[in-house]
Formats: C-alpha cells, sequence, structure tokens
C-alpha cells in the first residue's frame, strides 16, 4: 500500500466546520449527525442553497460544538512518537516554516514539521496527524489484520467471501449473508485480546448471522470462555476508549 503526502491546504478554510454533505429530496429540515471516526453527517434538502444552509447551520447546537472543537486546543491529541502497531507519528515545531510539512522517516512513520506559532494539539496539526493515522492503520490492517482472520478462519475450518476494510463510524467489524467480512482499520488499535476477540466473533456469524444462544455457544467453545462475559468487557471498551484525537 502506497501512503499520500497530505496537506494543510486540504482542510477546509479556517472558521469552516468540516462536514459530510448529503443532499435528500426526502428529507425537510437540515439533520446534522456525530459520526465518531469521520467528519458529522449533514443530510439537507436537495432544493435548499448553500447560502440558505450556511445561514441555519449555527441554529443547530451539534453544529456549534463541533465548531468548538475546531476552535479550542484537541483533546486526547496525537503527540511526538506516538505509536501502532508497525508505524510511528513523530510531531516537531519549527522556526523557518510557515505551513505544516511531512516527511515519512526511517521508523516506518512520518514527521510533522509545525510552525513554532501553532500549537501540535490545535485542530489543523491533529487533523493532518490523523490522515496519517488513519493511512497506517489502514496498511496494518490490510498487512496484519487478514492475514490473522484467513489463519483463523483455517484454524476452525471456516470459509468466507471476502474481507472489506474500512473506516466505519459505528461498528468494529460485521459478516454479511454472503460471508464477507467488514472490519474498521481503527480496529487495529484495540488491545490483542480484544481484536481477537472481534475476529472471533464476526467468524462465527458465517456460521450464525444473528445473537442467538447458538451463536454464543459456539463463540464460546472457539474463545475457550464465556463469550457473553467477554463482550460485556469488550462493549465497555467503546471507540471514545481509542487513542485518538476527539476531532468530529
Amino acid at each position: 500500500m502506497r501512503f499520500h503526502f497530505v496537506y494543510e491546504n486540504d482542510l477546509p478554510p479556517l472558521g469552516h466546520v468540516e462536514l459530510k454533505w448529503h443532499a435528500s429530496a426526502s428529507t425537510r429540515k437540515l439533520m446534522l449527525k456525530r459520526l465518531r471516526v469521520q467528519p458529522a453527517l449533514l443530510t439537507y434538502p436537495s432544493n435548499l442553497s448553500t447560502e440558505r444552509i450556511l445561514k441555519l447551520l449555527p441554529e443547530i447546537p451539534l453544529y456549534l460544538y463541533l465548531k468548538g472543537l475546531q476552535e479550542s486546543p484537541v483533546r486526547n491529541p496525537i503527540l511526538d512518537g506516538y505509536r501502532t502497531r508497525k508505524h510511528v507519528i513523530h510531531i516537531e515545531q519549527r522556526k523557518s516554516i510557515k505551513t505544516i510539512t511531512s516527511q515519512f522517516t526511517s521508523d516506518h512513520g512520518i514527521c510533522l514539521f509545525v510552525p513554532e506559532n501553532q500549537a501540535i494539539d490545535s485542530y489543523r496539526v491533529q487533523r493532518i496527524a490523523y490522515e496519517y493515522l488513519f493511512q497506517f492503520l489502514q496498511e496494518e490492517a490490510y498487512s496484519l489484520l487478514r492475514p490473522y482472520v484467513a489463519k483463523c478462519a483455517q484454524t476452525l475450518g471456516l470459509s468466507y467471501s471476502k474481507i472489506k476494510i474500512g473506516m466505519p463510524a459505528l461498528k468494529w467489524g460485521s459478516c454479511s449473508s454472503a460471508g464477507s467480512l467488514n472490519f474498521s482499520a481503527f480496529a487495529m488499535l484495540l488491545p490483542d485480546e480484544y481484536l481477537q476477540y472481534l475476529v472471533l466473533h464476526e467468524l462465527t456469524h458465517l456460521t450464525h448471522l444473528n445473537h442467538s444462544t447458538a451463536f454464543w455457544t459456539l463463540l464460546s467453545e472457539y474463545l475457550d470462555r464465556d463469550a457473553r462475559v467477554v463482550e460485556e468487557a469488550f462493549n465497555q471498551y467503546s471507540s471514545h476508549s481509542l487513542p485518538i484525537p476527539e476531532l468530529f
């Protein structure tokens, strides 16, 4: 997988809240839905002008909250030396530069060079660091998670049609009726024990698509322990427990 550079001019202009826009002929008002690992989704009437939308947005409490996030120091920021399973993010302030620049490093990571007058925990710095984090997690999901899933499936005598790696906002993973396994790249930030549980959970759905008693019995066999107990602990490790900056 090839990594791509992220530039500060890729971000929205200062003062603009980053949103995903979706026109809908069936809605009559603005609807804003917060997504944990992506910009909030704005659904708006397809006949509404951009000018009118921008006037109405400040009336939505969630919009004002998101605007506050972009104007304040980021909570839980990525700092110098942030490590994933295979990569590292360096952040270094420099006097001689005027914009955020990036350079790939020999330790399978990236170094962000930040103007000295720009705080490391500012939204724009963290937004760029976050983009590199996602690229690294996506690469790790392909190079580490996919082979691990294949190995587990082979050991259990199971077969699936394909594996997809994405950026879902609310789910760690899923399994379709066609045997397609889907995993969030952010699952690579889960501790090993929870990543193993996630994989075995989705593999169990190849046999039982619902969460029936038979599902939990089979998953417990795969885990060699009570799956419901592990599920309870797993659910407590929500997406809000992830070591990622609160940008959205």
